[in-house]
């Protein structure tokens, strides 16, 4: 047995007997009127009980003393007691603990906004820096901060949510950590905390979302991810996230829903940036075959698969893969855009390297053709002439095998 201060008590008398004949006394004493003499009694049961080493009649006594005075109404007497019993000498870790878990159980039932508030400040107060009533500790504090969300004080309520870094408690279920992390991460997209949605982010594990008893944390984490997305732009990441909602057995099992998820894939994967990982994906997501149930979608992406003109900033990377020069006249025709427009757009798929181009204004004209150093050009010369030899040798063989069968028939 252990203190809070980490004393170990050995237990030297089993108070059991004592406790199951003066805690009914007790009880009938204040629920007589005679709240103040029952808890002398008790008091004094609780110091024997500690000093014992009997936790678990301590632990009685304990919730016995708080369940009193919330049974009277007498909460002052409530919230004195049990930071009075908290700060005890020698208080038995477990029985504190005890105490607690039955005091949280009276939050939802005060009377008004105030007891409430003075009652979760107190349990907050006794909670403080100890590891054994973190949970506890914890799922105070959420209630504290919907309360400060009620008032419409988001930031406050992000703020509180935000002190308590529930990734490291060892005695929270995985189940429980993981919503309140969902939970911190929604305050702070309320307040426009990007960043912090982030870093916050990161702490789950999205392994964890693999067993389908988590699907509906799965689901709350990728809407919180795709509103993080949406504000930076981040099209690929979202339609990525939208997969992973489509790969949901509660979504691939409603006909509706799936549709609609895979109607966003489709619009984010078109709206994404082109580069390899974003071809390489509209590539994958062609090849399932639900989307054969959706036709319009289906004729959609196949026109963002194939190199042809069409309107939309893609036609730029189909002129480049198909003229190695263009006038702007020409361009400007092609992409049906105003010349000041083409020249933006294609200086930001150069920038991101998407294409490669070069820009003559006196001349008005745009070449796509990269521009090779010597090496590249005799290594491209040597490359054509050995293809070249090869094709001869072929060439040669073939024509000799002709000649040889043509002298045997003829023989």
């Amino acid at each position: 047995m252990s203190s809070s201060d980490g004393k170990l008590f050995k237990l030297e008398k089993d108070y059991a007997p004592i406790c199951d004949e003066e805690l009914p006394k007790a009880e009938q004493l204040a629920l007589s009127g005679r709240l103040n003499e029952a808890l002398d009694q008790l008091l004094v049961l609780e110091k024997q009980t500690r000093n014992g080493g009997d936790m678990h009649s301590n632990a009685r006594v304990l919730v016995h003393i708080v369940r009193l005075c919330f049974r009277t109404s007498n909460l002052k007497l409530l919230n004195e007691n049990i930071v009075a019993l908290s700060k005890k000498h020698g208080a038995l870790k477990q029985a504190i603990q005890k105490m607690v878990q039955e005091a949280v159980t009276f939050v939802d039932s005060m009377p008004s906004k105030e007891t409430k508030l003075e009652l979760i400040e107190t349990l907050r107060t006794v909670t403080e820096g100890k590891i054994y009533v973190e949970v506890e500790r914890a799922r105070l504090t959420r209630i504290l901060a919907k309360m400060k969300e009620d008032e419409g004080d988001m930031a406050a309520a992000a703020d509180i949510l935000q002190e308590l870094q529930v990734e490291t408690f060892g005695s929270m279920d995985k189940r429980e950590k993981t919503d309140f992390l969902l939970e911190q991460m929604r305050l702070c997209l309320a307040r426009h905390d990007y960043t912090r949605t982030l870093i916050i982010s990161r702490k789950i594990s999205t392994k964890y979302f693999a067993d389908p008893a988590t699907a509906d944390l799965k689901l709350r984490y990728y809407e919180l991810m795709i509103q993080q997305a949406l504000h930076d732009d981040q099209y690929l990441n979202i339609c990525k996230f939208y997969r992973h909602v489509y790969d949901t057995n509660v979504v691939k099992e409603d006909e509706s829903k799936w549709k609609e998820i895979a109607t966003f894939v489709v619009i984010f994967i078109v709206l994404a940036p082109y580069d390899n990982e974003q071809s390489d994906l509209i590539h994958r997501i062609a090849q399932d075959d639900n989307l054969n149930q959706i036709p319009v979608l289906k004729e959609f992406l196949k026109l963002f698969m194939t190199p042809e003109l069409m309107r939309w900033p893609k036609n730029l990377r189909v002129v480049a893969k198909y003229y190695t020069r263009i006038t702007y006249a020409r361009l400007t025709e092609l992409l049906d855009l105003p010349a000041a427009e083409v020249e933006t757009f294609l200086s930001n798929l150069v920038s991101s390297k998407t294409v490669h181009a070069r820009i003559d204004r006196p001349a008005q004209t745009v070449t796509f053709a990269k521009t090779k150093t010597a090496d590249e050009t005799v290594a491209e010369w040597s490359d054509e002439i050995h293809n070249l030899l090869k094709l001869l040798e072929k060439t040669t063989h073939l024509i000799t095998k002709e000649e040889m069968v043509h002298n045997i028939l003829h023989a």
